[in-house]
């Protein structure tokens, strides 16, 4: 409230404790204090927001570059065979296995666009053709992407949604036997 207004039924109300909070993305807590920034986890596994559309191919509503025209960042996909990835401030830990994953443009491809109109303005990135090999192990397991600054400074991370991947990859199989 600004000055002495009230407005109709608004009461002032004394605190005797700390007079703002904090509240910080995935904690479920909040602070009397600012929170130590460096300390917090960068992403949520609990999260599903990557979505592995094809073999190849995964769309993630997160920028490819820091800014307009900026420097591309950096990401991954992780992977373990017993779901014990986790998130830290450093980023994901607990991968078996972690793939650079390719920018391959700043929106998905028009055909991926056609399946799956909600991914609409994604990122699209690539698994590099020399891992591909590797999709079908990776699909058995729980399975992550991470982003992180040109730096290497962890931002972001989730859990992927596997779908598309699936259908692609085994739908031909059960259409050809």
């Amino acid at each position: 409230m600004c000055n002495d207004d009230l407005t109709a039924g608004a009461q002032r109300v004394a605190l005797d404790g700390p007079t703002e909070i904090w509240l910080v993305g995935n904690e479920q807590s909040a602070a009397a204090a600012p929170p130590d920034m460096a300390l917090l986890p960068a992403g949520d596994l609990a999260k599903s927001y990557a979505h592995w559309v094809d073999r190849a191919t995964i769309a993630w509503r997160v920028p490819p570059t820091e800014g307009a025209g900026g420097p591309e960042r950096q990401f991954h996909l992780h992977f373990s065979p017993d779901a014990s990835l986790r998130v830290t401030a450093g980023g994901v830990e607990g991968a078996e296995t972690t793939l650079p994953l390719r920018v391959a443009g700043s929106n998905i491809p028009a055909a991926v666009a056609a399946r799956f109109p909600h991914l609409h303005g994604c990122t699209h990135l690539e698994i590099p053709e020399e891992h591909l090999e590797q999709v079908s192990a990776l699909l058995q397991g729980q399975v992550a992407v991470s982003v992180a600054a040109p730096d290497g400074a962890a931002l972001d991370a989730c859990s992927v949604q596997l779908a598309g991947a699936i259908d692609d990859l085994f739908a031909t199989v059960l259409l050809q036997s």
